[in-house]
């Protein structure tokens, strides 16, 4: 796996508008790559760091898209990352991503923890061989949601304990760089806020 060369989502308060562009046009570039998105949404996001200052021949191709052609998609793909000096993510660094795009968001306060447990949902699907641990920790709080919201189930869940639950333990994933292969928190104690 090649973490070091992708970009974090998480963004920094100084960083510039073509930076947190770049952050959100890769994650939207990993979740596009795991079937998470449409090409209308990479387009729209290719659309969008082209306004705000993002420089690439690459990414104004992927601008000018208009169907889901997945060679030309790719291939605009491939520059977009290569001219920045990165590699495109593979299935494991897509995840990462993703994942740790969505923690980000949700730390953040930008989503909830519900919206962010959907999303995490979907991409936890996509690590079919448990490649990540903790990911498939957050799908297990995911379902405890869902459970609690389906009203034929009688799940209980203290949502605000499931909260915070969700809460420190993005916080835990993301202080130490995010998801990771073979990561697991367990190990460093419990979750729940206590």
């Amino acid at each position: 796996m090649r973490t070091s060369n992708t970009t974090s989502a998480q963004q920094e308060p100084s960083e510039d508008p073509p930076g947190r562009a770049w952050r959100l046009f890769d994650s939207v570039a990993a979740d596009w790559l795991l079937g998470l998105v449409g090409a209308e949404e990479l387009v729209g996001c290719a659309v969008a760091a082209l306004a705000v200052g993002c420089d690439s021949r690459s990414l104004a191709s992927i601008a000018t898209l208009r169907e889901d052609d997945r060679g030309a998609i790719l291939t605009g793909l491939f520059g977009a990352f290569t001219e920045r000096g990165i590699e495109v993510p593979l299935k494991d660094d897509a995840l990462k991503l993703s994942a740790d795009a969505v923690l980000a968001l949700m730390v953040s306060g930008a989503i909830s923890a519900q919206q962010a447990s959907a999303r995490l949902w979907s991409v936890a699907d996509r690590d079919a061989d448990g490649s990540f641990p903790e990911l498939q920790e957050l799908r297990e709080l995911a379902i405890s949601q869902s459970l609690h919201d389906d009203p034929d189930c009688e799940f209980d869940l203290d949502v605000n304990e499931w909260r915070t639950t969700m809460l420190t333990l993005a916080s835990r994933i993301l202080d130490r760089g995010g998801i990771h292969a073979g990561g697991k928190l367990e190990s460093e104690g419990d979750c729940d806020g206590a």
